[in-house]
Formats: structure tokens, sequence, C-alpha cells
């Protein structure tokens, strides 16, 4: 997170979409609404500093969610959310790590 605030993207994304995350997004917020069945989530491919952190959160339930990055590495994936649950993902020597 930046020193003074956090950097929030929000979406409401349709059934099957894709939602890119911004570099320097601390937090992305998938706002209300129904339920999805499937979404992706992209990671920046060029975080705006050695140690990004990004927290996903969710006010709505998602059966099958796949987070990406197109250039760097992933270790730790999830695949589902519930109702208000969250993931957090750490860039650190070019890899994106799961860590919550």
């Amino acid at each position: 997170m930046s020193a003074l605030s956090p950097v929030v993207q929000t979406e409401n994304p349709a059934n099957g979409a894709t939602v890119e995350v911004n570099a320097g997004t601390d937090i992305l917020l998938i706002g209300s609404g129904a339920s999805l069945l499937a979404l992706t989530i992209n990671l920046p491919t060029n975080p705006t500093t050695r140690s990004q952190r990004v927290r996903i959160l969710s006010a709505r339930s998602i059966t099958v969610v796949s987070v990406t990055t197109t250039a760097n590495g992933l270790l730790g994936g999830i695949s589902t959310m519930l109702l208000n649950g969250f993931a957090e993902y750490l860039f650190v020597q070019g890899n994106w790590y799961r860590s919550g």
C-alpha cells in the first residue's frame, strides 16, 4: 500500500469477464451485484514496485476464479471466492505469490 492512502480499483464485471489490475493498484474491489459463475483476474505485468501487494476483495460470490499474469510467474492461485471473500498477492523477485 502507498504511504498516504491505498489505490483502490473498483470493478463491476459481467459473468465470464477478465479484469485487468492496473499497475499501482493496492486493492481490487469487485463491487456488489449478482453472483458470478466465472471471472478472470489478470495481475499487473509491470508492478510499480519490487514488492507491490494487491488485495482482492469481493462483495459477491464467484464460483470459478482464475488469477493470471501475462509475463510473470504466479505461485498459489485461488479457484473460488465466497461472498465478501478476499485474497492477497505479493510481487517478489519477478513472481506473484499468494500471501493471504
